[in-house]
């Protein structure tokens, strides 16, 4: 260990105007996250904390915050600490040799980038150790010496340069058990994934306790819950439906579920970062996640980087990896704007195949998808778990703004809830809904676009309005349909969807006519919850004038589709069976598991080049 030389005095004199280092508040630092995460999830909800070297009290402000914790602060510079009392929080102005707190008073003590400025780091982390309790322990960071030598100045007043060594003898002095984790250049920071010290250690993460002190991540892993980590990858509107609706209702079920928390509208960012995979942070904090997980379930990667991560983790971490497939990814039409990317032999078809085949176990949607992917892969655990509605979000809707798109007495309103990859879909209604549109004057049509398959209608109304997610159900509602339409050409790909159209429509008591295949044969019975009809122009067109003139049966097969979603596609119990799904995959685990090192041990996984 190197050290800089100097009196006690010229130490104090130095630090004492320290400026504050996150002026802009910590959210606007993300470089920061490699090693601040690491701690903050360390530190148990509600504890007794002391953060030692506290600066402007940032790190203080997100335990208060986030974790309910009673945070005192101290540190040398009396201009952050001027600078935390007017942030409300309890902060004081001290030398840390000598802190004001009676023996065996604190949870956790936090020392972050602190221990490099000490003048006699042992003589601070044995004051230290005397104000923590009985088990408690000191969680913290600092640069290792490469950071120094490389990157570092002597302005920024370190007197300590560790290598893990130098660490783990000052903290043995002090404390009973040492845990250390090192972060190399490609994990600490972007900046440096490129550079020469990718690969090499530069921030050390250090954990200690009075005596025994369980090592990294221990905390969260006391539980007897099963804890699943959800892999968003796809849009948002697939995200909630086939994810996150569920991951949010599974505490109550036994599943501990975690997942970044994108906002609703946040599908770019959803997919982005998988183009971040190889970086060396994102992979460091995925690994931590995944190491104190039971299980963790991906969408569809459209990334190879993240496909080999995936296979990393299965092979050096040792938990069950599953896969969830919404979409028949095989036989895509060519009226789906997903048929390129996922046309024969593509990069994306292979991807997921390979993704699919070093999967622990499969979730599909359907019962068509699992008996298609059954053929590729016959001795693989696969579960359905259908689509459901959330009726906590589609019953609970308050419209507080104008009515937006007015109807008038008498009119009787048809209506469209699909995208843009469903134009091919809606050729098969072009015809017979413009001689409804021209027969009955009191019928009109609304979806969000004018698709090209139904330009020119007449009554049409588009309101090219796209909402987040969690305000979708609002949206459909200011829509006061009197009939949705669903219309699905016969193909793979279309028996492979689910019923989410009818299930949607279904929620609002809206009647709903649907093509007579699969995804709908499978749940609409004909006349009593629903209308199915064969691709025809006439029976396409007999289905809807009758519904169009008969307000008594629209009423009647409204109410009970919706009786029927409710009972039997109801999010709040379709979550119980796939919980049981979950505890199922745990419990069969992973043929091949490994004995894991502890995280200070254990190497950070690389994915193509060398160094979440």
């Amino acid at each position: 260990m190197l050290e800089k030389k100097g009196t006690k005095e010229e130490f104090i004199n130095e630090h004492i105007h320290y400026p504050d280092i996150w002026p802009g508040g910590i959210e606007n630092y993300p470089f920061t996250r490699s090693r601040i995460l690491p701690i903050y999830y360390e530190i148990p909800e509600g504890a007794k904390v002391l953060d030692v070297g506290a600066n402007s009290g940032e790190f203080m402000q997100l335990l208060k915050k986030k974790k309910g914790c009673d945070v005192t602060g101290a540190d040398i510079s009396d201009v952050v600490v001027e600078i935390a009392k007017k942030k409300g929080l309890n902060m004081v102005h001290v030398d840390a040799e000598t802190l004001p707190f009676p023996d065996n008073t604190f949870d956790v003590v936090t020392l972050m980038e602190t221990l490099e400025h000490f003048h006699e780091p042992i003589k601070y982390l044995k004051e230290i150790s005397r104000v923590l309790k009985p088990g408690g322990y000191i969680l913290g960071t600092c640069p290792h010496a490469n950071l120094e030598r490389y990157v570092h100045e002597d302005s920024r007043l370190h007197h300590q340069y560790y290598t893990e060594e130098s660490l783990y003898k000052d903290l043995k002095e002090a404390f009973g058990d040492v845990h250390i984790k090192s972060l190399t250049g490609g994990q600490y920071s972007l900046g440096f994934i490129n550079s020469h010290l990718a690969s090499e250690p530069c921030e050390l993460l250090f954990k200690a306790g009075k005596g025994k002190c369980e090592p990294w991540e221990s905390i969260i892993q006391n539980t007897n819950d099963t804890r699943v980590w959800w892999g968003f990858t796809q849009l948002a509107g697939v995200v909630y439906y086939r994810m996150r609706g569920y991951a949010e209702k599974m505490g109550i079920h036994g599943i501990e579920s975690g997942f970044e928390m994108f906002p609703y509208n946040g599908s770019e960012s959803q997919m982005k970062w998988q183009e971040r995979i190889h970086s060396g942070i994102l992979q460091n904090e995925l690994e931590s996640i995944l190491k104190v997980s039971d299980i963790s379930i991906w969408q569809v990667m459209s990334s190879k980087w993240g496909v080999a991560f995936l296979q990393c983790a299965k092979d050096l971490i040792g938990k069950p990896i599953v896969t969830e497939v919404d979409d028949w990814l095989f036989d895509l039409p060519s009226y789906n704007i997903a048929s390129h990317p996922f046309k024969p032999n593509s990069d994306m078809e292979r991807m997921a195949y390979m993704q699919l085949e070093l999967s622990d176990a499969i979730i599909c949607s359907t019962q068509y998808i699992k008996d298609g992917l059954k053929k590729f892969f016959p001795n693989k655990p696969m579960y359905v778990v259908r689509n459901s509605i959330d009726f906590a979000l589609w019953e609970n809707t308050e419209i507080k703004a104008p009515d937006m798109y007015p109807k008038e007495e008498g009119v009787i309103r048809i209506g469209y809830t699909g995208c843009a990859n469903h134009n091919g879909d809606l050729e098969l209604i072009r015809r017979p809904l413009r001689k409804i549109v021209e027969k009955h004057p009191q019928v009109e049509f609304m979806c969000y676009q004018e698709f090209d398959a139904l330009k020119g209608l007449p009554r049409a109304k588009y309101t090219n309005k796209w909402v987040t997610i969690d305000r979708y159900p609002d949206e459909i509602r200011r829509w006061n349909l009197d009939i949705g339409i669903a219309p699905l050409r016969d193909n793979d790909f279309n028996r492979s969807k689910s019923n989410l159209r009818w299930l949607e429509y279904s929620a609002m008591k809206i009647p709903t006519i649907a093509s007579d295949v699969y995804p709908f044969t499978n749940s609409i019975s004909h006349t009593n919850n629903g209308i199915l009809v064969k691709n025809s122009d006439l029976d396409w067109f007999e289905a809807l004038e009758e519904l169009v003139l008969n307000q008594k049966k629209r009423l009647k097969i409204g109410e009970k589709s919706y009786q029927t979603v409710k009972n039997k596609f109801n999010m709040d119990k379709v979550s119980g069976e796939y919980a049981a799904i979950l505890k199922e995959i745990k419990c069969n685990g992973v043929t091949s598991k490994q004995k894991l090192a502890d995280s200070s041990e254990i190497q950070t996984m690389t994915v193509g080049a060398s160094q979440p």
